[in-house]
């Protein structure tokens, strides 16, 4: 491998998931350097997980907020803490519970290209709606769902900004997607889709379908954290 991959699969709640989807997640670990997936404090019980995934299951341990973006965010960290021998070029690639990875050799090679950061994939929706970024003309150009794959350093030098109190209800891959605006030559966006995204009752897809104020509510919250990003790099806030 040029490039070793560290897969973090959070989840909340979302155990039948990873239950029925384990050949598909499992097979996605064989590509993998470093493999976990973490619990962010479920209410639910993770005997059954572990009895599939072995010691590679993790509970958090921090403060839960009232925002689930920074319990995410935090989940994240907790599982790059958990990956002893990671190092600072080596990938991480987060994925939701309710993501089914299609992980295959033809698109593990595709981040084998050292000079670049942030990994964007397609995903394809269960109604068969193949997404691969979204564009906002007054936000980020580009930007990608859960299930991207980006250089553990950007999580080092950008931790300030990926856990700061302002905007608590962006998300992480938003956060992601407006660093990469930073430095687009360091960001890759592919056709390849690397998921599918389970639509259910619980999750951002099936909310964002049904609820067009909950889009523009968070765009502009978005566009408003983007824009100072933007306005406090020359003061290097990471």
């Amino acid at each position: 491998m040029n490039n070793k991959i560290h897969l973090i699969v959070i989840n909340y709640n979302y155990n039948r998931f990873l239950v029925e989807n384990k050949e598909q997640i499992l097979n996605a670990k064989k590509y993998c350097e470093g493999f976990v997936i973490v619990d962010d404090q479920s209410t639910q019980p993770i005997d059954e997980l572990m009895k599939i995934y072995g010691q590679d299951v993790i509970v958090t341990k921090h403060k839960k907020s009232k925002h689930n973006s920074h319990n995410q965010i935090n989940a994240i960290y907790s599982g790059i803490n958990y990956f002893k021998n990671i190092k600072s070029d080596d990938l991480v690639w987060i994925m939701d519970a309710d993501d089914i990875p299609l992980m295959n050799k033809n698109i593990f090679s595709k981040t084998e290209t050292s000079s670049i950061d942030f990994f964007m994939f397609s995903r394809k929706e269960e109604n068969k709606k193949i997404t691969p970024y979204v564009k906002h003309p007054l936000w980020v150009k580009q930007t990608t769902t859960s299930s991207i794959i980006v250089r553990k350093h950007i999580f080092t030098n950008f931790k300030r900004f990926f856990k700061n109190k302002f905007f608590p209800t962006v998300w992480y891959d938003i956060r992601i997607s407006m660093i990469s605006q930073l430095k687009p030559e360091k960001r890759k966006i592919f056709e390849n889709i690397l998921c599918e995204r389970v639509l259910h009752q619980n999750n951002d897809s099936k909310s964002y379908i049904n609820s067009k104020l909950l889009i523009y509510s968070r765009i502009i919250k978005a566009m408003s954290m983007s824009l100072i990003l933007k306005l406090f790099w020359t003061f290097k806030i990471s």
